[in-house]
């Protein structure tokens, strides 16, 4: 596969079993799981041997940035999932139709007034499992 454009990526959630496409996205940062390691040095160690991997992952976050507009239907799901800390279903689907499909809570949703820009905000999704990244 070669390389492909960013154009045309979504970031979907999962409204009433209907993946959605959250409007205006300006870019995705993730998801960003992350190894856990234990440190393994002892008093013979000839220096630190902290990259024992324990086998376990944190699944990290998915955040991003978007046009953002009050009135609309997905902003305000994003914002009313977040009030309540609702755990939900999430897709990053790229233009060739893979995906990476997450579950997660979103932690913040950061709206942003600036002079000479459009209103938007910036958003981070906390995951509670591992992504699943195409095959």
């Amino acid at each position: 596969m070669g390389k492909q454009t960013s154009t045309k990526t979504q970031l979907q959630l999962d409204i009433s079993s209907v993946y959605t496409k959250i409007a205006y996205v300006t870019n995705i940062d993730g998801p960003d799981p992350e190894g856990q390691f234990w440190d393994a040095t002892d008093l013979d160690s000839d220096f630190i041997e902290d990259g024992e991997p324990t086998g376990q992952l944190t699944p990290g976050n998915l955040s991003g940035e978007l046009f953002y507009d009050p009135a609309e239907t997905t902003h305000k799901a994003f914002v009313s999932r977040m009030l309540a800390q609702t755990k939900s279903n999430w897709k990053v689907v790229y233009p060739d139709g893979s995906e990476i499909a997450v579950i997660g809570t979103p932690k913040k949703f950061s709206p942003k007034a600036s002079k000479g820009s459009g209103l938007s905000a910036s958003f981070e999704i906390k995951l509670a499992a591992i992504p699943v990244y195409p095959a």
